[in-house]
């Protein structure tokens, strides 16, 4: 509680000029006054005192500059230590001193703390950093004290006074001494606390005021600033220590026009600061006068004054008036911008205190401190400690212990105080995009400011040379099109709560009436979930059952664009068990561009809805093991694809559906060869569901660079293990075909006949239509092998395609149209001599034909 004191007339005198004022209200140790030393063991705390804040014993100061005339100078400083002073546990107060490296400094100290139970205050002088005690108090402060130092240099005499708690008599004198070293005048005061490990939170200081004064006070208190609390409550700041009766008795002041009493006036524990609570509301925008009249100062000086202010009320804060601009969270190398950690935050609405806002960093939050912001604004919000390094950074502002951006991501958050949230993010690498800058100096942009809940597609690595664009407006100039807002997945968590997944944040809680569910299920409640706030959780009614369809209707949801969904209606899927051949791996990227990470493409062929969170995924080759923690709904036919980097795929191939890119660790994969198998374990034992061992020799032989270049299943029904199985996907495809159909996708359609070749005709190009030849085959007899050779139309054997190779019932084998000598086969039709050996000894020679082509240019 901030409490109102008396102090006699003779000891405060009026201001001169110059002064250091500390209440500490204004939750910030960067601005007015300007601390420094050891920030990170000190906090504000919820009564507004400083108070020590360390994680284990040791000793921690903190200094502020005095700019002040050395004559006549006064201190004053409320000191409320929770224990009983000692050797181990005690105070150090510094006055003047020219330089806060102690063991080089010239000032003076006051120390409270020793062995035994003689804990009084002790005077010294510092010369060159060596103590000298020059005089101590009469009061003994053996016992957890509570008290007011107060201490006057007229001249070359100086008076140490002390007051105890609650500060409200007068003061004790507890030392007189003349002293004829000068101060500087560019001095220092300090508080330096030293403190075992069991002391670590046991400093608390308030009420700090330095001042330079006369010594005789004919200076009238002025009023020098006026704060609104409230649209009921002022606090008026004076220029001077005030006398508490006339001070405090509401009737010496007044407010025009006349329509708003004052209800009472109270001296606060700063004998400067009075609170005035009104009789009825101000008016917003209304131009106000505040008259003091009768006010005096301990010297009796009387105050007649005025001043004027406005009442601006704190307007409502929605969602998106501030957002999270741009993330420095890794500041090494060192570029252009400065060696320490930043968050810029970008002002879209006029009249925002900074105050009402609250940022999470993490799991930690931290307070902000008052500021009225207007549209456009940039903040750039750093530690305090780095203070110095943002001194030419326009809108920069140090807050305590700012906690850490970790490098490979985190989550950012801006919410009010009554728990609104203004703009949330959980960033990663991966938005960078850009694999040159991820790895440090280079800050993350907000790309487009009017779409600032795209998640990842909303931010980018910067452009900027020095890179990054703190204070200023950020490097993009194009600002990006926001794609559909859409439904990525749709879950039933359990019976009675379903997750909708969407791919924008969204911030306005949403109306149960949203949701429109058949079968009679109503929706009871709706929250919004996820690191991103990217989920909608949805209660229901009644439980849902298998067996049973059910639909759902999403009505009026928008994003921050306004613009509302593509697909408002779904089906809601409850998920079955996972049996092996249900999910098939349907394409591999296992050796992508250099910079970039692979891709597994995994098929649901089954009828049911199966849960990706189930699977695990692994290198069997390395016995390196995967588990896909997405609660993700993989719906029939869908065509899912586990990569670390799904922007990436995005943007180095076609996705024709992106909400069926999921981001997922995967295993180490060799460019030359592995294996992939994807699992479930249901009490300890694994179940394979499939498995695939790939090598880079079975890309086309004709492929000259194989970077990049996905391997494509080519049938559902094909052996996932059949070399001829795979194909490198087609370059009229981009090399890869993430979430949809394979570029060298064949229905399987053998025929009535055992052999057949499809197409006749193939054009061996690389374009995705009939790239290759397939040889299918049926109804053989188990335990037959092959011996097929290809030859050109003048008898040449041009490739031997299979040399007595085991081969099942049932298949096909695939000719790419290269030669034994890895050469493209030249346009013309071709002789397949096909030989079987069966186990009983029976041989068959089969002869087919094909055709080489080539687009006409």
């Amino acid at each position: 509680m901030k409490l109102t004191i008396f102090l006699p007339l003779l000891f405060w005198c009026a201001v001169l000029s110059g002064q250091v004022l500390d209440d500490f209200s204004d939750q910030d140790l960067s601005v007015d006054p300007v601390w420094t030393g050891d920030l990170r063991n000190f906090i504000i705390n919820d009564q507004q005192e400083l108070q020590l804040n360390a994680d284990t014993g040791g000793s921690a100061g903190i200094f502020t500059a005095t700019d002040i005339p050395p004559d006549n100078l006064q201190w004053s400083l409320d000191c409320l230590m929770d224990f009983d002073p000692s050797g181990s546990n005690y105070l150090t107060l510094f006055l003047g001193l020219d330089t806060t490296e102690l063991s080089i400094a010239n000032g003076f100290a006051i120390v409270l703390g020793e062995s035994g139970n003689e804990d009084r205050l002790r005077f010294y002088k510092i010369t060159s950093g060596v103590y000298s005690e020059i005089g101590i108090g009469s009061t003994l402060f053996a016992i957890a004290p509570q008290f007011r130092i107060a201490i006057r240099k007229t001249g070359l005499v100086w008076a140490i006074l002390t007051g105890d708690s609650p500060f409200a008599g007068g003061y004790t004198q507890e030392i007189e001494i003349q002293q004829s070293e000068p101060l500087a005048r560019s001095g220092y005061f300090g508080i330096q606390c030293t403190y075992t490990d069991s002391r670590t939170d046991k400093f608390r200081f308030d009420n700090l005021m330095i001042t330079a004064v006369e010594a005789q006070d004919t200076t009238p208190p002025s009023i020098v600033s006026l704060e609104i609390e409230n649209s009921r409550q002022l606090f008026v700041q004076f220029s001077e220590i005030l006398e508490v009766q006339t001070a405090g008795n509401s009737l010496n002041y007044q407010i025009l026009p006349d329509e708003v009493k004052i209800l009472q006036a109270t001296v606060l524990a700063d004998p400067s600061l009075v609170q005035l609570d009104l009789d009825a509301d101000l008016t917003p925008d209304l131009d106000y006068v505040l008259l003091a009249s009768g006010v005096q100062d301990p010297s009796g000086n009387l105050t007649s004054g005025q001043y004027g202010f406005t009442f601006q009320p704190a307007i409502s804060i929605r969602p998106y008036d501030i957002v999270i601009n741009e993330i420095f969270d890794d500041p090494t190398p060192v570029f252009g911008l400065p060696e320490a950690e930043y968050l810029e935050l970008l002002v879209l609405k006029d009249g925002i205190n900074l105050d009402q806002l609250i940022l999470s960093v993490g799991d930690r939050a931290v307070p902000l401190p008052s500021r009225r912001l207007a549209k456009g604004e940039f903040l750039v919000i750093h530690d305090l400690d780095d203070a110095e390094k943002f001194i030419n950074i326009n809108g920069s502002i140090g807050v305590r212990s700012l906690p850490a951006l970790v490098n490979s991501g985190n989550r950012l958050a801006l919410n009010t105080g009554d728990g609104q949230v203004v703009h949330a993010i959980s960033y990663s690498d991966q938005w960078y995009r850009d694999e040159s800058k991820d790895d440090g100096g280079w800050s993350l942009e907000l790309i487009n400011n009017a779409y600032p809940c795209g998640l990842a597609e909303s931010y980018h690595a910067s452009l900027s040379i020095s890179g990054g664009t703190p204070g200023y407006e950020n490097s993009f100039e194009e600002p990006v099109v926001p794609g559909e807002f859409r439904v990525l997945n749709l879950l039933a968590v359990d019976s009675l709560t379903l997750r909708i997944s969407f791919n924008r944040s969204i911030l306005d809680p949403p109306d149960p009436e949203m949701f429109r569910i058949s079968q009679g299920i109503n929706v009871l409640a709706a929250l919004v979930s996820g690191s991103n706030r990217s989920d909608i959780m949805l209660q229901l009614n009644q439980a849902i059952r298998k067996g049973l369809d059910y639909t759902i209707q999403i009505e009026h949801l928008v994003d921050c664009q306004g613009k509302s969904l593509s697909n408002p209606e779904g089906q809601i899927l409850i998920p079955e068990k996972i049996s092996p051949g249900d999910l098939i791996i349907n394409e591999v990227l296992f050796d992508p561009n250099p910079g970039n990470e692979d891709f597994v493409e995994i098929y649901n062929r089954s009828a049911s809805a199966l849960l990706l969170s189930d699977l695990k995924i692994g290198n069997m080759a390395s016995s390196s093991l995967v588990s896909i923690d997405k609660p993700f709904i993989i719906k029939p036919g869908a065509y899912i694809v586990l990569t670390p980097d799904p922007l990436e795929v995005q943007s180095t191939y076609q996705v024709k559906n992106p909400e069926w890119l999921i981001e997922s660790a995967l295993p180490a994969f060799p460019n030359d060869a592995g294996n992939i198998t994807i699992f479930t374990t249901e009490n300890a034992s694994p179940t394979i569901i499939d498995a695939f061992d790939y090598s880079a020799g079975m890309h086309h032989r004709l492929l000259k660079e194989k970077e990049g270049v996905s391997l494509e299943r080519i049938s559902f029904e094909g052996a996932t293990q059949d070399f001829n199985n795979w194909h490198s996907a087609s370059e009229s495809s981009g090399f890869g075909t993430p979430t949809y159909e394979n570029s060298q996708y064949y229905p399987g359609n053998p025929g009535n006949s055992h052999w057949q070749v499809e197409p006749k005709t193939f054009s061996p190009d690389g374009d995705g239509f009939d790239d290759y030849m397939l040889l299918t085959y049926s109804g053989l007899a188990p335990g037959t092998f092959i011996d097929l050779r290809i030859f050109n139309a003048a008898g040449r054997l041009v490739r031997y395609l299979a040399n007595n190779q085991s081969i099942g019932t049932e298949g096909f084998i695939q000719w790419d149209g290269s030669t034994d000598d890895g050469n493209k086969a030249p346009v013309g039709i071709y002789t397949l001599h096909i030989q079987l050996f069966q186990s009983g000894g029976q041989t068959e020679i089969i002869k087919e034909s094909c055709v080489v082509a080539a687009r006409l240019n």
